[in-house]
């Protein structure tokens, strides 16, 4: 068996069954290690990666990369609730690449981390045949605030801190064009921010029973959730909120609108398990840090997801893109 026939959950849970126990509060399930400091704070650590042949698009220019790579990497300690403390950057290149180009991703990561009030602390450089940035992300959280994907409880409300489909959009614009991508594909793409002050709010706020980002697409995210919680849940396909222009690209090119939707990754707004008595002292909070969430279902006993429209109740397949499958 090769890791495409594994699949990419499967191979994580395989290497942590290798690699044994972890100090990690989180129990290895999570994107982001919670570690305990032994005063009454963790620190938070989340390496992602962007690969040249995956996640560098024609068009796209290096200090959007740089950008890219940085607020993909904080966007896991958002999920937890902390606060960015600073990330360390791992460049592996090429020895022929331009070193403008360099120069660019450098840029675009010190403005990223400048929006974010954190600081590049530093990182490594290696050759490489492909170009590969790693980012290290560090933060920091009250360990009782803490938010784990773990947690969800039965009666829990599904709060989505924004619109999904923007990636999908991105990416599909992509390969019917016969050039580089449009400013506006590039901008879904790559324009992707961590909900960091909306993560912290929630973890502040109490009312968060569990939360994670959508960097594997929505269906995949609330399994994700779920199953670490040992729950299930009722999604409302008319309350989840799109980006603008996704139905009329859905119909314009024949694609399946809830496959866009629900089942594609790049998205990196937080889906959060929410007390449901707490739902409006929730919804303004995260209003007041400039986004617009939705109550998109509730969480359910069982292990069953099932989504609702006018057509009636059908299982929400959890499907979505893996680095091994697609």
């Amino acid at each position: 068996m090769d890791l495409r026939e594994l699949g990419e959950r499967e191979a994580i849970s395989l290497l942590r069954n290798v690699l044994g126990d972890t100090t990690d509060l989180g129990r290895g399930e999570d994107d982001c290690a919670a570690v305990p400091l032994g005063d009454g704070k963790l620190l938070l650590a989340s390496t992602d990666m962007v690969l040249g042949e995956t996640h560098m698009l024609p068009g796209a220019s290096a200090r959007m990369i740089g950008s890219f790579a940085v607020e993909i990497a904080v966007s896991d300690v958002a999920a937890m609730g902390g606060e960015s403390i600073g990330v360390l950057c791992g460049y592996a290149m090429p020895p022929e690449i331009d070193i403008h180009w360099l120069k660019g991703v450098s840029k675009g990561m010190a403005e990223a981390a400048g929006v974010l009030e954190i600081a590049v602390l530093g990182g490594d450089t290696k050759a490489s045949p492909e170009p590969t940035i790693a980012i290290t992300a560090l933060g920091l959280v009250a360990e009782e605030q803490c938010m784990f994907r773990h947690g969800a409880k039965d009666g829990d409300l599904l709060l989505l801190t924004g619109p999904v489909g923007g990636p999908a959009m991105g990416y599909t614009m992509m390969r019917r064009s016969s050039g580089n991508l449009t400013d506006r594909a590039l901008g879904l793409v790559y324009g992707v921010r961590a909900r960091e002050r909306a993560g912290v709010t929630l973890a502040t706020s109490g009312l968060a029973h569990a939360c994670i980002d959508l960097s594997d697409g929505f269906a995949p995210a609330l399994n994700q959730m779920l199953e670490a919680s040992e729950m299930g849940a009722e999604v409302f396909w008319d309350d989840i909120p799109l980006v603008e222009g996704l139905e009329q690209h859905a119909d314009q090119w024949g694609l399946d609108l809830r496959e866009l939707a629900l089942h594609w990754g790049g998205e990196y707004e937080l889906l959060v398990a929410i007390d449901p008595e707490g739902k409006e002292e929730a919804m303004q909070a995260i209003s007041r840090v400039g986004l617009d969430p939705a109550i998109v279902g509730r969480v359910i006993g069982g292990r069953q997801t099932i989504i609702i429209d006018e057509r009636g109740r059908e299982a929400l397949r959890h499907h979505g893109f893996d680095h091994f499958q697609g």
